[in-house]
């Protein structure tokens, strides 16, 4: 082989040269990067192609130039396409770079923005989970709260459920308790006072319920007439001494105006809230049409003045805030409402007509034998008037007296054809519940029987039985045989009050043995009762509740009674000389708790020293004047003493009153003084200890004929502050013309004058012009008075006598001319 045929050919393809010289392959080896060319196929790559050299065994030095050339140029071809390549990169890097950075900025933002928002929102999450943490406890604590005011509020209703219950079924002796009982205050708009406790006044409430419905109305659901407690139709009373009065009844009235606000059933009597209470009558809404607007608040009102005083008193008494009544002084509140003793109510009551019932009420007997006193429309709707008419008629032919509001009936009957006319009336008639009869004949034992049975028959539960001394025919032997006539009305289921007068011979010979007794009061404190009939009595009658008996001296009935007769928690002894001595016991120990004593004089038992004496009232008050330093001694041995009463002239009220006020501040416990004058109906009632302004004084009569110590400035003192009261004036020469004139400034200051009748009793000589012309003005002003106010002028009745006859004066004198229109006779 050749030198050339050694050589391998090598192929270089390129779009521009071919090239198969081997000279051209010379060099080719000095190429940078170049591969070794021992004649095999070298493939380079361009970015327009490829080329191709065929190399031979012999490589030539013009090609490796060539080449070199080739690789530098595409070399450079390759830098400026890199760098180009890279100018590009870089500028898309730049500009990607400014829109990443953007990008990355507003994204940064955003995750800025969001990362507050996240932890706003977990600062939010963490305050709400703090929030309800506490929202948590205090859901427990509001939980527990709830359960706590829920049992309180329970208990709280309970309480006035309670209260309200003694208070709708608590039997008082009726004969000792004839006004209603249930009674509320309410703001007074029209006053003026600047003292808030004089701004109330006092409404009486209709005790109306299914006993006031008439038979055919039984079933009607109340459509026709509601019955149900409501105000009854009357103005209302404005307060006398309304500290005392809500220191009292305070927790009584809180009582049921709670339960009128809310309305309820208790003891059987439905209540409802008063605002629908009041639209049950057409006459309550014309009488209350101001309460009617606004009785809701006024309501409020009340119950929140009662217990912003409670708290009062209990600061002035703890001397811290103890909270609202009903929380703290529960358990007062409690005995206050079962000791409220209503007796006492009218004392507190501002009355210009004091013969009417209290609210204008009418009491009315259920037959489970429960006192309620209604409205006259309720009073209307469950009698027949037709039968009330027919005995109306009948007593007052017989010169009776019936009080229709009370229904109590006092007749006096002196035969047996009159009582049994009497009788039949008495069972047809639902509305008579106290009778008092003077059975004025010789009585037989058919008499009291049919007596017994008209009671069966009538609604009665309070009977006064006077056989006014007369010997009664049936005999010693006769009653060992039939039994004692009495004895089926004391027996009696209907009765539950009896009063025994002038019976001969009572219970003498009656057996007593354990037996079913209904009666719960009996009054033999008119009437001998032999001591042992008397000890088998209390043995026996276990269902007496009160009992007032006639004793010899008050030592013995004390000892007598020490351990007799548990369950009577009311006694009286009563001695021949009209001293009484009233003990109220425990219900639960029976031991005694007050004492109230009726006395002629200051002389008694020591043993009441050793008792809590609340009352005191002393019938003689010349031993008063005379004793004064045995008398101020009372209040050091009496130190319970609350209520003390003397009965003297109404011309000595300021004379006892300054006595007692004298010492009245030495004795705490002594909270009311009361004057009373048996023989003119006056009375004066005061809890000053030192003003004798603050009194409250009640005039009937006035006669100056009667003198005593210091009369005349007595009686200049009641014309000048009470003159206007004065109803009936009697007068003789001593009224002066001063005085006159005190009466007649006393009339003028108030604009009022009850002045109805004057007796007049003057010398034969006397003819003074000016006098007669002053009592002429006196006739006159109170004349116009009346007509002002009475819707039917009222003529005052005038009689002038002499001193020694008391006849009129009928002979014509010229200063008197005017006064004899007037002129009546005596």
């Amino acid at each position: 082989m050749s030198k050339r045929s050694k050589h391998r050919r090598h192929t270089y393809q390129c779009p521009e040269l071919q090239v198969s010289d081997m000279s051209l392959c010379h060099g080719f080896q000095s190429v940078p990067g170049s591969p070794a060319l021992s004649g095999q196929e070298l493939e380079l790559p361009n970015v327009s192609g490829r080329f191709t050299y065929t190399v031979k065994e012999a490589t030539s030095m013009k090609f490796r130039r060539l080449m070199e050339k080739q690789a530098l140029r595409y070399h450079s071809d390759f830098s400026e396409q890199i760098e180009e390549l890279e100018r590009i990169l870089k500028h898309n890097a730049i500009h990607h770079e400014a829109k990443l950075k953007e990008s990355g900025d507003s994204v940064k933002q955003a995750i800025m923005k969001c990362f507050d928002d996240v932890s706003q929102f977990i600062s939010v999450l963490t305050q709400l989970i703090e929030e309800g943490r506490e929202l948590k406890g205090v859901r427990l604590r509001l939980g527990q709260e709830i359960l706590h005011l829920q049992k309180t509020a329970k208990e709280k209703l309970k309480a006035i459920n309670d209260q309200a219950n003694k208070i709708l079924t608590q039997t008082f002796e009726l004969h000792e308790y004839p006004i209603p009982r249930l009674f509320i205050v309410l703001p007074n708009e029209e006053s003026t006072s600047l003292n808030l406790v004089d701004r109330f006044r006092l409404y009486f409430l209709c005790d109306c319920d299914e006993h006031t419905k008439p038979p055919e109305d039984r079933n009607s659901k109340g459509k026709v007439l509601p019955h149900y407690i409501h105000i009854a139709p009357h103005e209302g009373y404005d307060l006398v001494r309304p500290s005392e009065f809500f220191q009292n009844f305070g927790p009584y009235i809180l009582t049921l105006l709670k339960l009128i606000k809310y309305g309820g059933s208790v003891a059987g009597s439905v209540i409802v809230p008063m605002s629908n209470a009041l639209l049950a009558l057409s006459s309550a809404a014309d009488v209350l049409k101001c309460l009617n607007k606004n009785l809701g608040q006024q309501v409020d009102a009340a119950i929140e003045f009662l217990e912003n005083l409670s708290e009062d008193l209990n600061r002035s008494v703890d001397g811290a805030n103890t909270g609202p009544m009903m929380e703290t002084v529960e358990v007062n509140q409690r005995e206050a409402v079962e000791a409220v003793d209503i007796r006492y109510l009218h004392s507190f009551l501002k009355r210009e007509d004091k013969t009417m019932a209290l609210g204008n009420l009418f009491r009315t007997v259920t037959a489970e034998g429960h006192v309620k006193w209604v409205c006259l429309d309720h009073y209307n709707s469950r009698y027949c008037q037709s039968k009330f008419q027919q005995l109306k008629d009948f007593i007052k032919d017989n010169c009776g007296d019936y009080d229709e509001h009370t229904g109590r009936v006092t007749i006096r009957l002196d035969s047996s054809e009159l009582a049994e006319k009497f009788y039949a009336t008495l069972r047809s008639s639902r509305f008579v519940h106290e009778l008092s009869v003077n059975m004025d004949w010789a009585t037989t034992r058919n008499d009291v029987m049919n007596l017994q049975q008209a009671i069966e028959r009538s609604n009665l539960f309070h009977l006064e039985l006077d056989f006014g001394g007369r010997a009664t025919p049936w005999s010693k032997r006769f009653t060992k045989r039939l039994g004692d006539p009495i004895w089926p009305i004391v027996a009696s289921v209907r009765l539950q009050s009896l009063v025994l007068k002038n019976v001969k011979k009572l219970f003498e010979h009656t057996i007593f043995k354990p037996t079913k007794i209904y009666l719960k009061s009996l009054d033999l404190s008119h009437q001998n009762v032999q001591r042992p009939q008397l000890k088998e009595l209390v043995k026996n009658w276990t269902s007496l509740e009160t009992l007032k008996v006639q004793v010899t001296d008050f030592e013995w009935a004390f000892d007598f009674f020490k351990d007799k007769g548990p369950n009577i928690v009311n006694l009286t002894f009563r001695t021949l000389d009209n001293s009484e001595v009233s003990i109220r016991r425990n219900k639960d120990t029976f031991e005694i708790v007050s004492m109230s004593l009726r006395l002629q004089t200051l002389d008694f038992p020591m043993l009441f020293n050793s008792y809590p004496v609340r009352e005191l009232a002393i019938l003689r008050t010349d031993t008063v004047m005379k004793q004064q330093e045995k008398f101020y001694h009372l209040f050091e041995q009496f130190a319970t003493l609350e209520r003390l009463e003397l009965e003297c002239p109404a011309l000595q009220f300021l004379y006892m009153l300054e006595m007692v006020q004298t010492k009245w501040n030495q004795y705490p416990s002594l909270q009311q003084l009361k004057l009373v004058d048996t023989i003119g109906e006056n009375s004066l009632e005061t809890i000053n200890k030192q003003d004798t302004s603050a009194a409250v004084i009640c005039l009937n009569k006035i006669s100056t004929r009667e003198h005593f110590e210091g009369s005349s400035d007595n009686l200049n003192w009641l014309m000048e502050h009470h003159g206007w009261k004065i109803r009936v004036l009697e007068l003789d020469e001593t009224f002066s013309k001063a005085q006159v004139r005190l009466l007649l400034s006393s009339i003028e200051q108030t604009q009022k004058s009850a002045l109805e009748s004057l007796t007049w009793y003057i010398s034969e000589e006397a003819n003074d012009a000016e006098f007669f012309k002053m009592m002429q003005q006196l006739l006159d002003r109170s004349q116009s008075l009346h007509s002002n106010v009475a819707p039917i002028a009222i003529n005052i009745k005038l009689s002038i006598c002499t001193k020694q006859n008391s006849s009129p004066l009928r002979r014509q004198v010229a200063p008197v001319a005017r006064l004899y229109p007037l002129l009546t006779s005596s």
